[in-house]
């Protein structure tokens, strides 16, 4: 992404709202990050960075526009590193809403989480996801909707229709974070062009025993925000040319529409082209890097279902879905919980423990997923001092094959317009059949400086 492109764009986005900057029914806040990460190995794949040090940008502009009859809500955040092909504009929220006495309404941008667990989430259905920039959870994208919430006495009835398709954030050839095939956007291919992507919720909460209970069950059908990585061509070369190109694309999609898995060993993607299309293009296709993974989305639909329950400082938490696609239904779960202790060591400190399981019974016909079978554990601690002083640390630990992910982080204000920020995040899945092995070089250490406005 061209960084004075990009400047730009956020710049006309906000030029209203910065020129009225002296009505008393606007607010606007920003923050800039500069950072830099360092990556402890080279990259395992073509096209990525050698190990060192890379400099980032980020930004994040929010706006609220109080009008007469509602609001414009803006939240819109950059990143910038063309270094490692992770920048990303993300249009979090740019809405309009209103409220009357028993619903409201929104229509614009928004990014709309349903989950409840610390690990991952995984019934988020309606936002695509920045998967350029870290293993494991990542950041929502803002996607268009509308969205009007029913209050009753029963509970909260919400309604969402989002028009159009929403692609992930893939970064690029010179990604890390990836497999040994990049991700080629210009390859994204639907099983319907254009859905009408539409959710309904339910949400309420009920006393029970001498604690609280959180519900909320939600049913979607449209387009996946998650893709399956097919094979696809991403440019003609040495005894490929175009319209064979096309062809590896087309065929791998019709390929997988009819039921099969997408090949993904070295040894099924050979097999593949020589069956279809000769030894000799299957050669040229490999030793010239002309493939790529294609981004296919697929027709869903899913029942979600989340609860909290809260007692004292105890919260017990359960996050699932069940999904159906036209060859297979699926379903994935979270359950686990945490514990506050208040004044920890004697101290003003309140320190958090987390521990999840994380299940998913999906078949290689459907996107990857590294948490199929896997502990979550985490510990996050808070100063409760004036410079907001926090450090978290969490593992996944796969039963099936010991593969781990190990992340840190912590930061602490220096006044009140400045932050400290350190991020770091290990994979130790070498040898591993697990999808973290793809990502065992990627290991980081970064740091940040933070500057609100």
């Amino acid at each position: 992404m061209n960084f004075r492109k990009t400047s730009c764009v956020l710049a006309c986005l906000f030029a209203a709202p910065v020129s009225a900057q002296t009505s008393d029914y606007l607010s606007l806040s920003a923050e800039t990050e500069l950072g830099a990460r360092y990556y402890f190995e080279d990259g395992a794949f073509f096209g990525q960075s050698d190990a060192g040090l890379y400099p980032y940008f980020g930004v994040r502009l929010n706006a609220d526009l109080e009008l007469e009859d509602g609001a414009i809500i803006g939240e819109i955040s950059g990143l910038f590193d063309d270094f490692n092909e992770r920048s990303v504009l993300n249009i979090q929220r740019l809405y309009y809403t209103s409220s009357f006495d028993t619903w409201d309404y929104l229509i614009g941008y928004n990014v709309e989480d349903w989950g409840v667990s610390n690990g991952r989430t995984i019934v988020n259905v309606l936002n695509s996801r920045d998967r350029a920039n870290q293993v494991g959870d990542s950041e929502l994208l803002g996607t268009p909707m509308l969205n009007a919430n029913f209050f009753t006495q029963i509970g909260t009835f919400s309604v969402y229709a989002l028009p159009g398709n929403t692609i992930e954030n893939f970064g690029g050839l010179n990604s890390r974070y990836r497999g040994p095939l990049y991700t080629d956007d210009d390859l994204i291919a639907y099983e319907t062009d254009n859905p009408l992507n539409f959710a309904v919720r339910f949400t309420n909460n009920y006393a029970v025993g001498q604690g609280a209970l959180d519900v909320g069950a939600s049913f979607y059908i449209g387009a996946d925000r998650e893709s399956v990585g097919l094979l696809g061509c991403n440019r003609p070369g040495p005894g490929v040319d175009a319209a064979t190109c096309n062809a590896i694309t087309a065929a791998s999609i019709a390929n997988f529409e009819s039921g099969n898995a997408a090949p993904s060993t070295q040894a099924e993607i050979d097999a593949f082209l020589a069956t279809n299309f000769g030894p000799g293009v299957a050669a040229n296709a490999v030793n010239f890097g002309l493939l790529a993974s294609a981004p296919y989305y697929q027709d869903i639909n899913q029942f979600g279902l989340t609860t909290v329950y809260t007692q004292g400082n105890t919260q017990l938490r359960f996050e699932g879905f069940v999904r159906n696609t036209e060859f297979e239904t699926f379903s994935g779960a979270i359950v686990g919980g945490d514990y506050t202790f208040n004044d920890f060591m004697g101290g003003a400190g309140t320190l958090i423990v987390s521990a999840e399981y994380h299940y998913d019974n999906r078949s290689t016909r459907q996107p990857v997923t590294a948490f199929a079978d896997d502990v979550f554990l985490a510990a996050a601690y808070s100063a409760n001092d004036t410079n907001d002083t926090r450090i978290d640390a969490s593992v996944f630990i796969d039963v099936d094959d010991d593969a781990q992910l190990f992340t840190l982080g912590a930061s602490r204000r220096l006044g009140d317009n400045v932050s400290l920020g350190m991020h770091a995040s290990h994979v130790d899945a070498a040898p591993s059949n697990d999808p973290l092995s793809f990502v065992d070089d990627d290991s980081f250490v970064e740091f940040s400086l933070s500057i609100f406005f």
